[in-house]
C-alpha cells in the first residue's frame, strides 16, 4: 500500500507547530511525500507527474535503508509504528509520519 506524509503528526513529533501552521500541515499533506512499498525493494516515490523508482530494504530489526530516485547515497531511518503510522526518524532527530492510504492510494 501506499503511505501518505502526515504534516501534523510530523510537526507534532518534532515538538513543532500551533494553530497557525495548519495552512502548512495542509500544505504537507497534500504535496508532501508519498512512498509506495513493492515486492522485490521497489520503493515508489511520488513525483509531479506518477513517482519515481528507488530501492528499500530492512537493515537489523528497526532500520529501514531507502534510496529514492535521484538519490546517490541511501538514507537509514530508524523506523517504528505507532497507532497505525509509520514513523520514520532522521540521522537528525527529526521525524518523518505516514499514514497508510490517507488519500485512499492516489
Amino acid at each position: 500500500g501506499k503511505w501518505d506524509l502526515d504534516g501534523e503528526r510530523t510537526n507534532t513529533a518534532n515538538s513543532q507547530g500551533d494553530v497557525t501552521d495548519i495552512p502548512a500541515d495542509v500544505a504537507k499533506d497534500m504535496l508532501g511525500k508519498g512512498l509506495r512499498f513493492e515486492a522485490g525493494g521497489v520503493v515508489r516515490t511520488d513525483a509531479v507527474v506518477g513517482s519515481a523508482p528507488g530501492t528499500w530494504h530492512i537493515d537489523g530489526k528497526d532500520t529501514l535503508v531507502l534510496q529514492e530516485h535521484g538519490q546517490t547515497e541511501p538514507v537509514k531511518y530508524q523506523a517504528s509504528f505507532r497507532g497505525g503510522f509509520l514513523y520514520l526518524k532522521k540521522a537528525n532527530g527529526k521525524w518523518l509520519v505516514f499514514e497508510r492510504d490517507k488519500f485512499f492510494g492516489v
